[in-house]
């Protein structure tokens, strides 16, 4: 009985560490930097889960995984260029224009 108590403690334990932390964080993150950052550090996780499983659990990469992880970091990289140069463009127009420096027109 008390093995069974064990194993749902850690059961428990772990559905909390595995989905509660990252919906927190996810959280936090919408609300500092907005949806797009959520939404493009998602796929991040999986890259993550192929490092951690090949180096702790000793699992074989092969090339699809690490092809699919270059192309998810890259895509990463792409999103957060073109939202900077966004916000620079917007941070441009707004001090060429005085008048509408509140941002709306």
């Amino acid at each position: 009985m008390e093995k069974i108590k064990s194993h749902v403690y850690k059961y428990c334990c772990q559905g909390i560490m595995c989905s509660g932390c990252p919906y927190s964080i996810s959280g936090i993150v919408m609300r500092e930097r907005g949806p797009v950052f959520v939404t493009a550090f998602n796929p991040l996780g999986m890259v993550f889960m192929a490092i951690l499983g090949s180096s702790i659990l000793g699992e074989k990469l092969n090339l699809g995984s690490v092809l699919g992880a270059v192309v998810i970091v890259v895509g990463l990289y792409v999103i957060l260029w073109g939202k900077n140069k966004d916000e620079n463009l917007q941070d441009q127009e707004s001090s060429m224009d005085p008048q509408h420096s509140d941002g709306m027109k």
